[in-house]
């Protein structure tokens, strides 16, 4: 296993923080771009390896591997706010934006955001969780 899968040294980072249970992976990269998670996840599929995409990790500790997992890919470095536009009411965010920073972009244009509402710790959420969270109630429904 190349160290950091062509991204460089500097994109690799300490494995023990992404520890789930028992299971902690043999690598753990956190990229500062889209392209270089991609090129992280390519890498990895490339050589079959396990892999566990990494939000604020505020879920996964209660969500254990089977057979654990090599390589853990830290999201939260993909956290620019790429374009607001208020008056249609969209936002286009990369993964890594946590909902507080997200609220507070909004809020600096005088617009209310629902997130506001929840309770203080959710802030530290980020953006992909909240689509895994919104996912998983949507695939419960289904199966109702």
């Amino acid at each position: 296993m190349s160290l950091a899968f062509g991204l460089g040294r500097e994109r690799a980072v300490d494995p023990s923080a992404y520890k789930l249970g028992a299971h902690e992976p043999c690598l753990s990269l956190k990229p500062a771009s889209v392209e270089e998670g991609a090129e992280a996840l390519r890498a990895a599929a490339a050589e079959k390896l396990a892999v566990v995409l990494w939000g604020g990790g505020t879920r996964l500790r209660r969500t254990l591997p089977a057979r654990g997992y090599d390589v853990a890919i830290d999201l939260s470095g993909l956290s620019r706010i790429l374009e607001y536009d208020p008056e249609d009411l969209t936002v286009t965010a990369e993964c890594g934006v946590t909902l507080a920073t997200l609220a507070t972009t909004i809020a600096a244009r005088d617009f209310d955001y629902v997130p506001n509402q929840y309770p203080k710790e959710v802030g530290d959420f980020r953006i992909i969780g909240l689509v895994d969270r919104l996912l998983h109630s949507f695939l419960v429904e289904l199966r109702h």
